[in-house]
């Protein structure tokens, strides 16, 4: 089940943060505030995934995705990227480690493609191009 984050849902998507990226996890205060000013979508009670998007004025920028691996390979990110994908009406662009296939082939499925490197990161800048207005 998919729902908006709200302040309940910071400690369980902390300890996945620190499970799923421990080299650049964000910490708890940063937590609280994307929780404010972004989207934050979950899935599950607690969250077992969860994805953070900041909707600007000129591009929706997915900050993170991600999902405890125990799991991984039922739809869960999948159903997280497509509920923020049927809002989008600007450029949707994230950022993907090189060595992420399953995640590459995740977004190139949603029609994101390579737009640039980010060689200190060994990451893809991915972009999908804007989604007409409903």
């Amino acid at each position: 089940m998919l729902r908006i984050a709200t302040q309940a849902d910071l400690e369980a998507i902390a300890g996945l943060e620190i499970l799923l990226f421990p080299e650049n996890s964000i910490n708890e205060q940063s937590l609280r505030r994307e929780l404010c000013w972004s989207r934050a979508t979950v899935y599950g009670t607690p969250a077992c995934g969860y994805l953070i998007a900041r909707f600007g004025p000129g591009v929706i920028d997915i900050l993170r995705v991600g999902v405890h691996p125990r799991f991984r390979r039922h739809g869960i990110a999948r159903a997280l990227m497509e509920e923020v994908l049927e809002l989008a009406y600007l450029p949707v662009m994230l950022t993907v480690k090189k060595e992420n296939a399953p995640a590459r082939a995740l977004y190139a499925s949603l029609g994101f493609r390579p737009m640039a490197l980010v060689p200190q990161a060994e990451a893809l800048i991915l972009l999908r191009a804007t989604s007409a207005p409903r």
